[in-house]
């Protein structure tokens, strides 16, 4: 009876999830992490993400780049930022644009 109950309850959680992804406004299609100390003690995060915007507010949500972190603690570097446009262009994004909020 309780392997009853939990099938009742995962099956319209999976069907809200399907709804739910077919109204998104972009994607992840790549997210990597890689992790390096250093001798000194400090650690390197080195973050590589690829995005897809599926709709024009896709884009708009992704036209900012936030990344939360501790300014006392850490520093953040954007080493490069390229847009691959529809057609296969890849447009270069202009780093020295970059701020900090």
């Amino acid at each position: 009876m309780r392997h009853h109950a939990k099938a009742s309850f995962v099956i319209p959680f999976l069907l809200a999830l399907s709804l739910r992804a077919a109204d998104v406004d972009v994607e992840i299609q790549l997210r990597e992490t890689k992790y390096a100390v250093n001798a000194n003690g400090s650690v390197e995060i080195a973050q590589h993400e690829r995005w897809r915007a599926l709709t024009g507010n896709g884009r708009k949500q992704l036209s900012p780049i936030d990344v939360p972190y501790v300014q006392s603690l850490e520093t953040v570097e954007f080493r490069s930022i390229k847009t691959l446009k529809s057609g296969g262009t890849v447009v270069e994004g202009d780093r020295s644009r970059t701020f900090d909020l």
